[in-house]
This record gives C-alpha cells, sequence and structure tokens, in this order.
C-alpha cells in the first residue's frame, strides 16, 4: 500500500539513504500517552504491558494489506548482556503476541545482537547509523526464502530496522518489512 504522497517510503525515509527492507509501518505515533506506556514497558519492568501491546499490533496490523503476503515474524534482538540486565526483550514479547494472534510464524533466534552498542536514545540520525552498524547477525536456515516482518518497540530513523534487514537478506530472506509499536 503506497503512501498517501504515492511512495513506499515518508520523507525521512527518502532522504536517509538505501533501504533494506521493503517498507515500514507502526500501530502508533510516538505521542506523549503511548511513549510513557512503552517506557513502563521497556525501562520500568511492566513486562506484562507486552501482551496487550502485541494484542493492540496485532489488531493494527489488519490495516496494513501489504503485510499479508509475509509468512514469518522476527524481532530485533537484544544483546546478552543488555537481555541480562532488562531480563526480557521487548520486541520479543510483542513478536510472540502478535504470532500467536496473527497465526504468522515467529522464527525466534533468526537475528543475533553480535556487539553491545551505546543506546539509540538521544543520538543523531548519523550517530545511530554509525552506532548500529554491523551489530546483528543471522546464521538462521530458518529466515531463508522467507517473507519477514521485522517487530520493534519504537522507529525513530529506522537505523537498526535497516541494520537488522540488511542481515536477514544476506542469510537468504527474500523479502524484509517493519512493523513497530510506534513511529517518531
Amino acid at each position: 500500500m503506497a503512501l498517501k504522497a504515492g511512495g513506499k517510503y515518508c520523507f525521512n525515509c527518502l532522504k536517509s539513504g538505501k533501504k533494506n527492507f521493503n517498507f515500514s509501518r507502526s500501530a502508533y505515533m510516538f505521542e506523549p500517552v503511548i511513549r510513557e506506556v512503552i517506557h513502563d514497558f521497556k525501562y520500568k519492568g511492566f513486562w506484562k504491558l507486552g501482551e496487550w501491546l502485541g494484542l493492540k499490533m496485532a489488531e493494527k496490523m489488519s490495516f496494513y494489506g501489504e503485510f499479508s503476503s509475509y509468512d514469518s515474524l522476527a524481532c530485533i534482538p537484544l544483546s546478552s548482556s543488555k537481555l541480562k540486565e532488562r531480563g526480557y526483550n521487548q520486541s520479543e514479547i510483542l513478536a510472540l503476541k502478535i504470532s500467536e494472534e496473527k497465526r504468522i510464524p515467529f522464527i525466534k533466534n533468526a537475528l543475533i545482537k553480535n556487539k553491545n552498542t551505546k543506546s539509540q536514545a538521544g543520538l543523531s540520525a548519523d550517530e545511530r547509523k554509525k552506532n548500529i552498524k554491523g551489530a546483528f547477525l543471522s546464521y538462521s536456515k530458518e529466515v531463508s526464502g522467507k517473507k519477514i516482518i521485522l517487530i520493534d518497540d519504537v522507529a525513530t530513523t529506522l537505523s537498526t530496522l535497516n541494520e537488522a534487514a540488511f542481515a536477514l537478506k544476506l542469510s537468504g530472506a527474500d523479502a524484509v518489512s517493519c512493523y513497530t509499536l510506534a513511529r517518531e
């Protein structure tokens, strides 16, 4: 489905360079209420919010017919140290709920985060791109030939999603598109 302006990328995406994904969609805009809920979910340990948020994402996904030909879900992984610190991967919780609701298989280890990076929050677009460069690998044979919907919580500059999509395509994914809870 094309944007109202006629393209498949928004203005910010168009000016930010090559995209390794086909398109990106979000359930919500990153406005104050959803921002607060996401911060509670992600940073304050309210991981149970993820099931409700994943349900909302699954419901809103129905508005995006362009996802109908996709056959698998994957999520942005955390580094092992970040996972240990937080105790859960917020993107995985969202992806598992969407998988359950939409009956789309979830490829649990489609991606590995192979290096610790600084938090993307507070970095400029160029700093985000440099920070995340080369951070993901995919060794999973399960991604080969698949059309994958890549799940994450928030899309800002799309640097993380773009880098993860690159790794999935290197591992043989036929197509990768992105779906996030919110878009800044």
